[in-house]
């Protein structure tokens, strides 16, 4: 794989790795049987009450989103702690000559929960077995496009659901690596620097009129 800072594509937010995954499965259930029917939302879409969900349904969210190493995920990240973005690595500025840009990255263990809805547990067991094995199958397209990595935490399967009669539901949670990239011109930094000076200067004068 590349490295992060030559990756494929711009995808490296975790925003744009979940829009990403939903645009992947939308294609993906077309030849797929038991998925073909299922929709595919981000926590119930815009304008629309859960008792509108076309069932079966996949929803999901971010659950949660740390620093990479900051948390108690168990994950194979632990140890790698970036509480702040770190330099990865400088290359000259083609825009400004004698100056560098500096490229900064930081690291995040993010939760990332799916939840299957369905009529009958066998409908919500059937989709969601076959929603692993589609996580399995777009792993390696994913971090091709920038995620670090993905690690299965687990299924869990949920209490009669209220807000609808006979509705059943699972919990599918992963772990998805990320890492953000930052690009920091050491000439912007300097302009940013002298107009600070400029404004501190500019004040002073006015408190002395």
């Amino acid at each position: 794989m590349p490295p992060r800072t030559k990756a494929s594509s711009n995808v490296y937010t975790l925003k744009q790795i979940v829009d990403l995954l939903g645009r992947i499965f939308d294609f993906y259930k077309r030849s797929d049987d038991t998925l073909r029917d299922v929709t595919f939302y981000q926590e119930y879409p815009q304008g629309t009450s859960p008792e509108d969900l076309e069932l079966p349904s996949i929803t999901f969210r971010i659950k949660q989103r740390d620093p990479s190493g900051e948390n108690s995920f168990g994950s194979a990240n632990k140890g790698l702690r970036e509480i702040k973005p770190r330099q990865r690595e400088s290359t000259p500025d083609e825009n400004h000559p004698g100056y560098t840009i500096n490229i900064l990255a930081q690291r995040y263990e993010c939760i990332v929960q799916f939840d299957v809805w369905a009529t009958t547990n066998f409908t919500a067991d059937t989709v969601a077995d076959a929603f692993e094995r589609f996580m399995k199958t777009v792993q390696g397209i994913l971090m091709d496009e920038g995620l670090q990595n993905i690690y299965y935490r687990g299924l869990k399967t949920d209490a009669m659901v209220t807000w609808k009669d006979q509705v059943t539901h699972r919990i599918i949670e992963y772990l998805f690596l990320t890492e953000d990239i930052y690009h920091i011109s050491e000439k912007e930094i300097e302009d940013i620097i002298i107009h600070i000076k400029d404004i501190k200067v500019h004040t002073k004068l006015r408190s002395q009129l």
